[in-house]
């Protein structure tokens, strides 16, 4: 009665594969290729592994800010650049589904840890926005470590506030040595105070030209929504 002398249990509407094509779930994996039968018979989350060769998988790094004291921003300002940047990465999972792509979404939390939320051309856009309600709490680990190796392109996203993320871009893209890697900057100019903006802006530009030199590819939006393309 094991597993191997009885193959049958694995035949379902994903009838495409055996026993030999599953594995452990691990962290990020689509909900879609979680095996449920075998899941349940195993106590362990089973995951197909049948990924066709040239099927892209995207990691969307959601990097929230966790203060905002370079330019003194009220906690309510800094929510709401905060829901804005999820909003984006929000958009960009939306995008990838559409596209019947996979992908995870990686994010920073309120207590400075990082929630990781698969998803997939399946996924119910509904179900990502309940999971990201959780937002305050995550996993006590560094949102760079949660970039899978099996990304093939990862895309970072913040709202740019402090030079102190410039090293996160620049983590996250010493991490992925094979993938596409684009930055998207939310610019949020139009949130900081009158006599900061001049200085927000000068640092917004070397933030830009720092990213230009080292050959990293990003695009910028702004508060209207436009995407600019460096």
């Amino acid at each position: 009665g094991s597993m191997e002398e009885n193959p049958s249990v694995t035949v379902d509407v994903f009838s495409s594969y055996d026993y030999g094509d599953v594995r452990d779930y691990r962290a990020g994996d689509a909900m879609k290729r979680i095996h449920w039968k075998l899941s349940s018979k195993n106590d362990v989350l089973q995951v197909r592994k049948n990924v066709a060769q040239n099927e892209n998988y995207t990691c969307i790094v959601c990097d929230r800010i966790i203060d905002g004291t370079s330019y003194r921003l009220s906690r309510d300002v800094r929510s709401e650049i905060d829901d804005r940047t999820v909003e984006e990465a929000m958009l960009a999972v939306s995008e990838i589904c559409r596209r019947d792509g996979n992908g995870c979404l990686s994010v920073q939390t309120d207590d400075g840890g990082a929630l990781m939320l698969g998803f997939s051309g399946g996924s119910d856009e509904g179900e990502m926005r309940y999971l990201l309600s959780g937002i305050e709490k995550g996993e006590r680990t560094d949102i760079i470590s949660l970039i899978p190796e099996s990304a093939t392109a990862v895309y970072y996203i913040l709202s740019y506030l402090s030079p102190n993320q410039v090293k996160g871009v620049f983590d996250a893209h010493k991490k992925c040595v094979s993938q596409v890697f684009n930055v998207c900057i939310r610019d949020v100019g139009a949130f900081i105070p009158e006599n900061k903006r001049e200085d927000y802006r000068v640092s917004l530009d070397s933030f830009k030209t720092i990213l230009a030199e080292n050959g990293i590819s990003f695009f910028t939006v702004t508060d209207g929504g436009e995407m600019n393309e460096e």
